[in-house]
């Protein structure tokens, strides 16, 4: 069987097509694994402080969740279920990349907040009793932005909420 007569079969069968979808989601994910274990963890060991390893490691497992997720998503679509367990199995798959994402944004930021507050006396702008402010910021931030992750995910119109 040639690639031609593959592509003419895939295209006449939704499982085949499935199939691919998730083993190419899975390869792809390994690769962006890999990238970063072998690129990315390179160049940042290459560098004074030990901040960028820790913010490449806190992106490495979002980023390989992400295109697992945005993979069984496609796959699952070739399915054509009934349009309410769309709603609902896209809504939970959105909405757990939107979690995934949000913990890795407050690791990300309080390692940020870490390194500041070593730094305190160097940076003008920053105090040790502002840093507390600084965390709070981030929380409502992160938090924000999930909520608005998810009232996307579910299409809750954003419209009246944020106008109010």
């Amino acid at each position: 069987m040639d690639i031609k007569q593959l592509m003419a079969s895939m295209s006449e069968d939704p499982e085949l097509r499935q199939l691919a979808i998730v083993v190419g989601a899975i390869v792809l994910a390994l690769l962006i694994r890999m990238l970063f274990v072998r690129v990315i963890m390179v160049f940042t060991r290459k560098t004074e402080t030990d901040v960028d390893n820790r913010i490449a490691r806190e992106f490495r497992g979002p980023a390989v969740w992400t295109v697992l997720l945005v993979g069984f998503a496609l796959a699952y679509l070739e399915f054509q279920a009934p349009a309410k367990l769309d709603y609902f199995v896209l809504g939970i798959l959105q909405s757990v990349i939107a979690l995934i994402w949000a913990v890795a944004l407050t690791r990300v930021g309080r390692i940020v907040l870490e390194v500041v507050s070593e730094k305190v006396d160097s940076i003008k702008w920053v105090e040790p009793r502002t840093l507390p402010l600084f965390d709070m910021i981030l929380s409502v931030f992160v938090v924000g932005g999930f909520l608005y992750a998810l009232c996307i995910a579910w299409g809750i119109p954003l419209t009246s909420w944020l106008t109010s």
